[in-house]
């Protein structure tokens, strides 16, 4: 019966010594206290083990210490958590104020660019005559001037007009320069596309490039701006004075691709043209393929 009990008494002495093996070095300190043991403050945990199986209580009474240890290991585990959820709710409440400080810095920063956008817009505006003018958006100015503006043209010979009734447009609406090519781009539709081939991506904003490479592609030699001027029509829905603003205009146009620019010139060329008039067509296309872009003068024809 002593060696039953003898037997299990060391084999709770075991398990009790496998628990205390699995204490931290503050379990054993408080189970040390609460058993009345004396210890050094810096003794180590194998002198805080010995010291515990060593006292009465863990040879008189081994299931109290093993209830002790217990105990002290759920204490420490619960006030870990406790601790753990504390550090976790403080982070997140550190990370939620991170949160918001951002937000208050990127709406300082959209604040300063939108005082900034308003201060350029404003320097801009500031010379025209102490008028307030606001800048219309791209999309409005687009509807804007498509209103304003001829439709555009079938044929070669109307582009003249149409860039004409174009940049009258642009005065009225007091077009920024910077929107004038991507307007021109948008009303120009699939034509765009031939354009857009022949220019350079940082030219896409030059109106004046643009409008060149347009009448380049598509306006018609000079001497057919020439017949479609004799041959021009009032329109059914035309007006007369649309009708003489857009004879006036093809008639500057052509000018414009013979080079003159003065009285005397302009004599030479309604001679040559008459002259021109009277030849067979076989000699005309002759003549029209020597004088290429230029023309000859009465003499010269003669």
């Amino acid at each position: 019966m002593e060696a039953c009990v003898t037997e299990y008494l060391s084999v709770d002495k075991l398990r009790n010594f496998k628990k205390l093996k699995k204490c931290s070095k503050a379990d054993l300190k408080v189970i040390a206290t609460e058993l009345g043991l004396a210890f050094d403050k810096k003794a180590t945990i194998v002198q805080l083990i010995d010291l515990i199986q060593k006292s009465n209580y863990y040879k008189k009474d081994i299931e109290f210490v093993e209830s002790l240890v217990n105990s002290t290991i759920e204490e420490r585990k619960h006030l870990e958590e406790i601790a753990l959820e504390k550090a976790k709710a403080e982070q997140g409440q550190m990370n939620l104020e991170q949160i918001k400080l951002e937000r208050v810095k990127a709406e300082l920063e959209l604040a300063r660019l939108r005082s900034e956008s308003n201060s350029e817009n404003k320097n801009e505006n500031s010379g025209e005559n102490d008028k307030k003018e606001s800048i219309e958006s791209l999309d409005s100015l687009i509807k804007s001037i498509r209103t304003l503006t001829v439709k555009l043209p079938n044929r070669p010979e109307g582009f003249a007009y149409f860039f004409s009734s174009l940049e009258r447009a642009f005065i009225s609406k007091n077009v920024p320069e910077k929107f004038k090519a991507k307007i021109l781009l948008n009303l120009l539709g699939e034509k765009a596309s031939n354009v857009i081939t022949y220019i350079k991506d940082d030219e896409l904003g030059d109106y004046s490039k643009v409008k060149a490479i347009v009448l380049r592609e598509f306006e018609p030699t000079p001497q057919v701006s020439l017949e479609n001027f004799r041959k021009a029509q009032r329109q059914t829905n035309e007006t007369y004075m649309q009708f003489a603003s857009r004879l006036t205009t093809s008639s500057d146009y052509y000018l414009k691709l013979r080079n003159v620019s003065d009285f005397e010139t302009l004599k030479k060329l309604v001679v040559s043209d008459k002259i021109c008039q009277t030849l067979d067509k076989e000699v005309m296309c002759f003549i029209s393929v020597r004088q290429n872009n230029s023309w000859f003068q009465p003499i010269e024809l003669a």
